[in-house]
């Protein structure tokens, strides 16, 4: 008899290995090398050396090779490097509130908002390479376009948007020109009713195909780049293997692997390309490999997942194989805390970084003490060491054609004749600026320096805010500078005005904002004068 009780229980316990064995459980952060998830680093801090506050989204741009994340909490986003470096940050100083999510194509960045103050619906924000304002693209044509709030979005082809909103059924299919084209609608039966599902991220993998996320149903809705829908995956739920709250995913080409983010259960799920589950690593903590309602996930071009573990203010970055680079934590190295013993000569904003190799850091260098010597002079209006800055074959062209043609000042400079503006007549012009005020102060703010093809010159953007006892302005600049035996230099400049005032008695009329990265972009965003005339 004791011999058959110990068979069955031999039997039991061998029937339970084989369950465990077909069923992959959860994986907790103590469980984390069984999955050769390895913890990599943590990003903390923003642009400017202070701490991330609920970061809300993360995207990687292969364009740019940066990694953007939301900061939610403080509406803007930060552009890091891969080596974990917050290269530059931007938001409501160039129009941006509410932010969503971003997506780089071609050198154009588009953010998604919600709705702000008097405008009724949400919209994309379309920037240039350096950051400027070039269009808004608001939604219409289409039952709730008027309350749409643009979540996520990807460029597909022909170059198509495919928009994903806040609580909203389907994805939103647009031109290239932003005009409504048609909804991609998924379905699903619910208690013998078929109802629309909502869809609340969308990605795009190397063959096109778009992956629909639905956070309300807790699938996936798989469609080729030609919109034919293919098949679907997941199943609600709350416990392991089911996806309860799924905000993010993220497309592995090269690995074969998905990656859903959820919300609600603290924890990225893993499924591989054809929608099977395989496993999912987290759980709630503090700790490495642990989250706190994270809300989206991201690869980068090195097959590292960056996490946006939203309440535990932070990013955390994996790896999945044994050569995944492991490099500082943004927590603890030392380029990403700020020094609050000593302020920047750049005004608020952090010292810029230029995305160099490690073999170019004199160049780097080189390049921020031109743009502080810059900044130094026209502060001191010293005119000798302002001029200086500037290349000979400087475009004088291109500074003059920003400025309103009403503007004190420049109808001396209109040459009758036809002759197009010297150098020599700019010089005068820029010496009469600098002396004639009693004092100059300049803030640059989101200062992002960029090589530019080539990398023999390389463009620097940022939010200016300038006053003097007679004049006030806030606007958009880039500067580009060249290489020369003397060092770096400016040859052209640009300026985007957002706001003007002549303290000096009446206003500049209100100009149209012009500028780019190469000076010939043309904003169609339209701002307000900052006081009145008279």
């Amino acid at each position: 008899m004791q011999h058959i009780k110990n068979i069955r229980v031999i039997l039991f316990v061998l029937m339970c290995a084989l369950l465990s064995f077909g069923v992959p459980k959860a994986v907790s952060a103590a469980d984390l090398s069984k999955l050769n998830v390895q913890s990599l680093g943590v990003v903390t801090v923003d642009a400017e050396g202070a701490e991330l506050r609920y970061p809300g989204s993360v995207y990687y741009s292969e364009d740019r090779d940066e990694v953007f994340v939301v900061d939610s909490g403080k509406d803007q986003l930060v552009a890091y490097t891969l080596d974990y470096f917050p290269k530059t940050a931007f938001g409501k100083g160039r129009g941006i509130q509410k932010i969503h999510s971003c997506y780089v194509s071609l050198g154009q960045t588009y953010v998604l908002v919600g709705d702000v103050g008097s405008k009724r619906n949400g919209r994309i924000l379309q920037f240039n390479e350096a950051f400027f304002p070039v269009k808004e693209i608001a939604f219409s044509g289409f039952t709730g376009a008027d309350a749409f709030i643009p979540r996520e979005m990807v460029l597909g082809k022909d170059g198509r948007f495919y928009v994903a909103g806040v609580d909203s059924p389907g994805l939103v299919v647009m031109d290239a020109s932003g005009g409504f084209l048609r909804i991609i609608q998924p379905w699903e039966e619910v208690l013998g009713v078929k109802e629309k599902v909502k869809v609340n991220s969308v990605v795009r993998d190397g063959q096109g195909r778009l992956y629909l996320l639905s956070e309300e149903m807790g699938k996936v809705y798989v469609y080729d780049a030609d919109e034919n829908f293919l098949f679907r995956f997941g199943q609600k739920g709350g416990v392991q293997g089911k996806l309860s709250r799924p905000r993010g995913i993220a497309v592995d080409d090269r690995g074969g692997r998905i990656f859903i983010v959820d919300f609600m259960r603290h924890s990225v799920a893993i499924y591989s390309l054809s929608g099977e589950f395989l496993s999912e690593f987290g759980g709630m903590g503090s700790e490495r490999g642990w989250f706190y309602f994270p809300s989206d996930v991201a690869l980068d071009r090195m097959g590292r997942l960056w996490v946006a573990d939203t309440f535990n203010q932070r990013v955390q970055v994996f790896g999945f194989d044994e050569n995944s680079k492991k490099i500082q934590d943004s927590s603890t190295s030392k380029e990403n805390t700020k020094d609050t013993s000593s302020s920047s000569s750049l005004g608020t904003s952090s010292e810029p970084s230029v995305d160099l190799t490690e073999t170019d850091t004199n160049r780097e260098e080189a390049i921020r003490k031109t743009i502080s010597a810059w900044k130094g002079a026209w502060e001191g209006k010293d005119v000798n060491k302002y001029l200086s800055q500037y290349a000979d074959e400087f475009d004088v062209c291109g500074y003059f054609s920003h400025y309103n043609e009403r503007e004190e000042g420049m109808r001396p400079l209109t040459v009758e004749s036809g002759n197009p503006v010297s150098h020599a007549d700019w010089e005068r012009f820029r010496r009469k600026r600098l002396t004639e005020p009693a004092f100059i102060e300049l803030v640059m703010d989101g200062v992002n320096i960029r090589p530019l093809k080539g990398g023999e010159s390389v463009l620097v953007s940022f939010h200016q805010l300038y006053r003097s006892d007679l004049y006030e302005d806030d606007g958009y600049k880039s500067l580009i500078l060249k290489k020369r035996s003397q060092g770096w230099v400016i040859v052209e400049e640009h300026f985007a005005q957002k706001k003007a005032c002549c303290l000096s008695g009446g206003c500049i009329a209100t100009p149209s904002p012009v500028g780019g990265t190469e000076g010939n972009g043309t904003s169609s965003m339209k701002y307000e004068s900052m006081c009145e005339s008279g």
